[in-house]
């Protein structure tokens, strides 16, 4: 099945610009720290395109859709601390297509951090005066209308499946990526932990494609509610981009939403704020391991690894991996929130 999976996700439009495979580094300080069997963390903050992260993964496959159906236009729309607005900026100028960011100016956007990134790039950045994310949207889509009415093919990001599709594809290509380096290191039993999001969905659909029970899939939420509800439709619609000889020996349509091991319980006080415990997530993983994690997305997810670990919701067995998505230059935003003592 894993040889099969691979040849499926070969004939899927890609351009491939990210360094992979990325590491499987071992923690050794961690894992003393913690009391576990042993931890690990999947370097894809290393994935090489303007400080790198997970989504350097899922825009090779945008990007091949985007070719394959020559748009030649991209409006995007992210709130200013958003990684996903540096790493289409910067694919877009390594694709050469060009790109529209329609940005919200909230807190926290002065010029630093992804909001410095996107400029030194020197894209076509609109400034909102919203801070509303549908507002922002509903701009982009209108901006996007317009580019229509003169000729263009906008590709617009937040109208697009094609964009979740894409990034659930490409964490099954990591799922197979990982366990290759499980095989390698003779790891067993697997707890992984993630930040919850469209590539947490993208492991968990491998993990029942390839019938990997041996792996528990934890998805720490950065958002108090999952941004992806539709699971079902997504999911499908990525399986059926395989061929239908494939996808009637799966047994299966979709990924159901409570097949999926949400915790929530991270979250504080809204998305991108930062919580106690992830700065001290932030601050550990630095202390221990010269490692460093961002406030919104890995330092909460790492809060939630640290808790699972000193209340013993790991079994004594299982090889721990966490996921780290990026989002690095998010830690010069945060600088204030950073800078004290850890508690």
């Amino acid at each position: 099945m894993i040889n099969t999976l691979k040849e499926q996700l070969s004939k899927i439009d890609r351009i491939q610009f990210a360094n992979l495979p990325t590491p499987l580094e071992y923690c050794n300080n961690l894992t003393k720290y913690l009391n576990v069997k042993e931890i690990f963390i999947k370097r894809d903050d290393l994935t090489g395109l303007a400080f790198g992260g997970n989504k350097v993964r899922h825009l090779e496959f945008r990007f091949g859709y985007i070719k394959k159906f020559n748009f030649n236009h991209i409006v995007n729309a992210n709130m200013g601390i958003s990684n996903n607005a540096r790493l289409w900026s910067a694919a877009s100028i390594i694709n050469n297509v060009p790109l529209t960011l329609i940005m919200s100016k909230e807190l926290n956007t002065e010029l630093q951090g992804n909001h410095l990134l996107n400029y030194l790039m020197n894209i076509n950045l609109i400034y909102s005066k919203t801070e509303n994310e549908e507002i922002l949207h509903n701009e982009a889509i209108k901006y996007g209308e317009n580019l229509k009415s003169k000729g263009l093919k906008p590709y617009i990001t937040v109208l697009e499946p094609f964009n979740e599709v894409a990034a659930i594809l490409s964490y099954i290509n990591t799922a197979l990526e990982l366990n290759q380096q499980f095989k390698e290191l003779g790891l067993k039993k697997i707890h992984i932990f993630q930040a919850s999001g469209s590539s947490f969905i993208g492991m968990c659909l491998a993990k029942k494609i390839l019938k990997l029970d041996h792996w528990k899939i934890t998805g720490i939420g950065p958002r108090l509610q999952p941004r992806m509800r539709d699971i079902r439709g997504i999911t499908n619609k990525t399986i059926n981009l395989f061929d239908k000889n494939f996808v009637n020996k799966l047994n299966f349509e979709y990924l159901d939403y409570n097949e999926i091991n949400w915790d929530l319980s991270f979250y504080g006080n809204g998305y991108g704020l930062s919580t106690i415990e992830s700065i001290n997530a932030i601050k550990l993983l630095a202390e221990l391991e010269a490692i460093f994690l961002d406030p919104v997305y890995t330092g909460k997810a790492m809060s939630g690894l640290i808790n699972y670990a000193k209340n013993n919701k790991i079994d004594n067995d299982s090889s721990v991996i966490f996921i780290h998505s990026g989002g690095l230059p998010n830690l010069f935003t945060y600088s204030d929130e950073l800078n004290r003592e850890r508690q």
